[in-house]
């Protein structure tokens, strides 16, 4: 949580989780003494079990890169038009800060290796349950035939004219099988690259707000809706264009809490503001305007 770094010892710090809104880290943990370091939104922790006793612990954790695991990992990724922002399974919102020119490789590498994995994870499956163990699965593993059999087919897509021209060159090839040291390799670089992003999490009623339903058009202005939206699968788990670039922080669908892309009527100038931020900047602007128009 972005706070910790200014509570007063580790036993206040407190971590979101998606189903338990604040957490503590077990006392018992190694990194408990550093629990008021980890106020780095880049970084989330990944816990083996939520133990309930007073209050919420998490345990078995260990840092990660929050933006690359959730890549990984996320079972649904919805986008806006342009790529800027990206909800990840209903709850984590992040918004990117690089151009497509450097978002587009990423989302390849990406799409690359959760094919990779998932491909390997069917092997090591049916391996099991047919018996096959030991080195002669392992040599099968590394063959051809684990991917000339392989029923994971994300490749060869059809995509409309709607999707950007950079991503319709990401997704329209199949993903390349990487040998198992090669897979290793890319992954540890893929986590160690550095990423400028802005995360948040979102409660689910906020995520339905940012939710784009059919009927509404993708030149979204809050509040408005219209005819002609379609959202794209690009692959099993990335969909693109199916949520707004903002949302009205006026609806009681956001809480106090969500920052959003807001233009002041006044500056015309637009912030990443909650709806805190929004009321001192419109007394603030209103303020300023009226000097100016007393100084003139």
């Amino acid at each position: 949580h972005p706070s910790n770094q200014a509570k007063a010892s580790s036993q206040d710090c407190v971590f979101v989780t998606r189903y338990v809104a604040f957490v503590n880290l077990h006392p018992q943990s190694s990194l408990f003494p550093h629990a008021r370091d980890m106020s780095d939104p880049s970084v989330c922790l990944v816990y083996g079990s939520l133990l309930q006793t007073y209050k919420p612990f998490v345990t078995h954790v260990t840092p990660v890169p929050l933006l690359p695991l959730l890549l990984m990992a996320a079972s649904r990724v919805d986008t806006n038009e342009d790529f800027s922002l990206l909800i990840f399974d209903g709850w984590i919102q992040v918004m990117l800060t690089q151009p497509m020119l450097v978002v587009a490789p990423l989302l390849r590498l990406t799409y690359t290796l959760r094919w990779n994995l998932l491909v390997r994870q069917d092997a090591t499956v049916q391996r099991i349950f047919s018996g096959q163990v030991g080195d002669g699965g392992q040599a099968q593993e590394e063959s051809e035939d684990l991917w000339e059999s392989t029923d994971v087919d994300w490749g060869n897509k059809d995509l409309p004219d709607s999707v950007p021209r950079d991503l319709r060159l990401v997704f329209s090839d199949p993903p390349q099988p990487m040998s198992e040291s090669d897979l290793e390799a890319t992954l540890i670089e893929f986590f160690e690259q550095p990423l400028e992003y802005a995360p948040q999490s979102l409660t689910e009623r906020e995520y339905e707000a940012f939710r784009k339903q059919p009927g509404d058009d993708t030149n979204h202005k809050p509040g408005q809706q219209q005819e002609g939206w379609e959202g794209v699968e690009l692959c099993p788990w990335l969909h693109f264009n199916t949520i707004y670039s903002t949302i009205s922080v006026e609806k009681s669908l956001a809480s106090d809490q969500i920052a959003v892309s807001w233009e002041c009527p006044t500056c015309r100038k637009t912030f990443r503001f909650n709806r805190r931020q929004i009321a001192e900047h419109k007394k603030e602007c209103g303020k300023a305007t009226t000097q100016d128009g007393e100084g003139e």
